[in-house]
């Protein structure tokens, strides 16, 4: 029988928690999140402004993270790689008034186990806001997961120059690699073309075998294509998504992403593993 755990309940959300130990009475399958704040004065809270309020959020097993994502990272992956929407609104410019995210998901698939699990969320402030709170649940199944863990954790990356290919991430893997997501700052619009993460080179031990564009990539998540002034766009513009999912990247390679940026913003990279 499987069991959901409710870790924080609208629990203050003021300074970062600790590192808080995790029982398991199973496998832990997922975690859920959300997040809500109250605006200060008259001045509205964006869903885009408030999901950085969580950078990151960390799984740890035996003090070692092995899932460390910001809450605007973890909107993402939630649209592209599990085609799944969060529910969120804005608040309005009236002192008070609440703006939320729920039921944000955290693929985690980790069996159960005697190491010790822990998890931290880090809070940085956000503009007009107060009386920030979290919600935290743990969803754990008696039987073993039927994939791997999850791995992901995000590296930043800012180029030094524009214009050429440089080595943006190098790391190896220690499980199969199914999807890479990417957070460029610039992105093209209706007046201008620049693009902070504007091609990709993927090589794998050393050999090039991907090679993508940001204009290419740029596509909407399962989920369905909505207008673009919604909020989830208003988050969802700045990312793309290197799915693997169909032909995974076997563990053991040296994974190097090279990136053409068109400017010196910064990018962030999280490449999500499954590990057996």
């Amino acid at each position: 029988m499987g069991r959901d755990t409710v870790l924080l309940d609208e629990s203050s959300f003021t300074a970062s928690t600790d590192d808080v130990i995790v029982s398991r009475p199973g496998a832990l399958r997922e975690m859920l999140l959300s997040i809500a704040a109250e605006a200060s004065g008259a001045n509205d809270i964006t869903v885009a402004a408030l999901l950085p309020l969580v950078q990151p959020l960390e799984l740890k097993r035996n003090g070692v993270a092995f899932i460390s994502v910001r809450g605007d990272d973890l909107y993402a992956l939630n649209n592209y790689l599990m085609g799944f929407r969060p529910v969120a609104f804005n608040s309005g410019a009236v002192d008070n008034q609440k703006a939320r995210v729920m039921g944000l998901r955290i693929p985690v698939d980790l069996p159960r186990a005697e190491d010790t699990l822990t998890y931290k969320v880090t809070r940085v402030a956000v503009t007009n806001a107060d009386t920030e709170t979290l919600t935290l649940l743990a969803r754990f199944t008696e039987g073993a997961p039927a994939g791997g863990v999850y791995e992901y954790t995000t590296y930043a990356y800012t180029p030094s120059a524009a214009g050429s290919y440089l080595r943006a991430l190098d790391v190896k893997s220690t499980g199969d690699l199914i999807g890479l997501l990417v957070y460029s700052t610039t992105i093209p619009s209706a007046t201008a073309n620049t693009i902070t993460a504007n091609k990709f080179q993927l090589r794998l031990d050393g050999e090039i075998t991907h090679e993508e564009t940001w204009l290419a990539l740029r596509a909407p998540s399962s989920s369905g294509n909505v207008a673009d002034a919604t909020i989830p766009e208003g988050v969802l513009d700045n990312y793309v998504f290197l799915d693997f999912r169909g032909e995974p990247i076997a563990a053991g390679k040296r994974i190097e992403l090279y990136i053409n940026a068109g400017d010196t913003n910064a990018i962030r990279l999280i490449p999500v593993f499954s590990r057996k």
